[in-house]
């Protein structure tokens, strides 16, 4: 019995897309971004009675929430603010970081240089202030300890003091999703469905006999969503079923 194994390695294979396509992605990715920022983040932050959610990014270390934000141009220091006035709508500014798509996702209230960290966090005076910083949610321990400690020399003793961990805000907001974001899944599933049947068929595979057994493990990344998928398919010998123990 041979096993034919297909390893597509999502990292290094990618799908060229005309400029037309990719601006439509760029347009979703907007939208989900407000959609989120509108209606999942200031349920979470309250939630989790955190009133500032910072979330730093450096020049060539950038936070595993770097897409979710947007990305954007980040020079030495860049950071993401999101501050809750008690009511309604979350404030949102970039400092230290730019770009035109940033810009012009409509997400960010406010784009300033990221010296103005201390005055901006000081004009707000806020009690609890979140931290990417985790024990358990990799996704959620994006703050170097030397970011850290740079955040506590920027902001001084007082706020300092008002550090917490923003691991549970981060869990909600990634895992709760909005309609835009389904969609985006849908469309990323159907992606994997279309690829898995193509490397399944004869007209990637040229060598399959009886007894073969064929196994597919891979999954697609769009516009920040990314699938999971399993096959295994047996060619049966003269069975009228798979044996028992053929596969686990």
């Amino acid at each position: 019995m041979k096993y034919l194994g297909f390893l597509l390695v999502l990292t290094i294979l990618t799908i060229d897309v005309t400029a037309q396509e990719a601006h439509r992605r760029w347009r979703k990715m907007n939208q989900i971004r407000n959609d989120k920022f509108d209606l999942i983040l200031p349920q979470a932050m309250r939630d989790n009675n955190i009133d500032m959610w910072i979330v730093m990014s450096r020049e060539g270390n950038f936070d595993p929430l770097y897409p979710d934000m947007g990305k954007g141009y980040v020079g030495k220091n860049g950071y993401y603010i999101f501050t809750d006035p008690g009511e309604g709508r979350i404030e949102r500014a970039a400092l230290g970081v730019g770009g035109y798509f940033l810009k012009e996702g409509g997400a960010y209230d406010h784009f300033g240089a990221e010296e103005e960290l201390k005055s901006y966090v000081e004009d707000r005076d806020p009690q609890r202030i979140g931290l990417n910083i985790s024990k358990s949610i990799g996704g959620a321990d994006g703050l170097s300890h030397s970011g850290y400690l740079e955040l506590e020399e920027i902001l001084g003793e007082t706020y300092a003091e008002r550090f917490v961990s923003a691991e549970k805000l981060v869990s909600d907001f990634r895992s709760q999703r909005v309609a835009s974001e389904i969609a985006a899944f849908s469309e990323a599933c159907e992606l994997s469905y279309t690829i898995a049947e193509k490397a399944m068929s004869n007209a990637v595979i040229k060598i399959i006999e009886r007894g073969d057994v064929l196994m597919l493990d891979f999954g697609v990344g769009l516009m920040n969503m990314y699938t999971d998928m399993k096959r295994i398919a047996y060619v049966l010998r003269r069975e009228t079923r798979v044996p028992d123990g053929t596969i686990n």
